[in-house]
């Protein structure tokens, strides 16, 4: 996993391939935007343009998958409108406590199939407690800050005028650093308020032998 952006492979393990028992739901935006729930319908995964999946290996509680658009067969690879559509799917949740989470290829992401993942946890992460020094402010208000007295580099994100400024601003700087092949991590926190961004390169140095024995001795995969 030295490349952020790979081609994807259809005979590699993707989830189109889940089992049916996995499918929760599968959602997709109305015309008239008034909300419909159809009980009973089939728990095939095509029926729809993104599906949330039960994680089979999880470590929270109600650990899920967010698949956008799952039948595109997309790499996994952020790009404006599914960001915003994990955006939404963390404000709905309507609760502080759900977090959705995305890794890049080389950030210990292991299937090249666009997904994000979610569960909640009642406590914050050490990430959400550490101080931030601001950098500058864009677009229509969006707030972007680096982390201070942490041992990863990374930013923060906040404000804007709505959540879709805010989506923006967070995916294109997610496209710049996959097109320039810098893995990240993104943590989208406080009902889509706040987004963390830190960079990874411990696979990297895992790979290439820099990784200190303390951690490789650990054996964790220290994602986001």
């Amino acid at each position: 996993m030295n490349q952020v952006l790979q081609p994807f492979h259809s005979e590699k393990f993707n989830f189109t391939k889940v089992k049916l028992e996995e499918v929760i739901f599968r959602f997709q935006e109305t015309e008239n935007d008034s909300a419909q729930y159809f009980d009973g319908a089939p728990p095939t995964v095509s029926a729809s343009p993104s599906s949330i999946l039960n994680n089979v290996r999880p470590i929270g509680y109600c650990h899920v998958l967010l698949i956008p658009q799952v039948q595109e067969y997309l790499q996994q690879r952020v790009d404006q409108e599914s960001f915003l559509l994990a955006m939404y799917v963390t404000k709905e949740a309507r609760n502080s406590f759900f977090r959705v989470r995305y890794n890049s290829l080389g950030a210990l992401a292991t299937i090249n199939h666009l997904h994000f993942q979610a569960y909640y946890l009642k406590v914050q992460y050490p990430v959400e407690k550490v101080p931030t020094e601001e950098l500058t402010v864009v677009g229509n208000g969006v707030s972007i800050s680096q982390l201070v007295q942490y041992p990863v580099s990374g930013f923060v994100f906040e404000g804007g005028a709505g959540l879709e400024d805010l989506s923006q601003v967070v995916s294109n700087a997610c496209i710049f650093l996959q097109e320039n092949n810098r893995p990240f991590n993104v943590l989208i926190s406080e009902s889509a308020k706040r987004v963390f961004l830190p960079l990874q390169c411990y696979a990297e140095k895992r790979t290439s032998g820099k990784a200190s024995q303390e951690f490789l001795d650990m054996t964790i995969n220290p994602a986001l």
